[in-house]
């Protein structure tokens, strides 16, 4: 499958609970979602020193 709009597929994805919570769930369990927020934290963060990476809580930690 290819995905030519990223963000649509993206927005897609976004849930939020009835309390206002993100849900990630569903970013974090396809390892296609991870490669692209990887490539992106890369891109951004690019010539810089990072040494460490806050999560806020324990779903994030595939995305850090």
């Amino acid at each position: 499958m290819e995905i030519t709009n990223v963000k649509g597929e993206l927005e897609k994805r976004i849930d939020f609970d009835e309390e206002g919570y993100f849900n990630n769930t569903p970013l974090t369990s396809e390892i296609t979602w991870l490669k692209i927020m990887a490539n992106y934290a890369m891109e951004k963060f690019a010539g810089r020193r990072v040494t460490k990476v806050l999560t806020a809580a324990v779903d994030g930690i595939p995305v850090s």
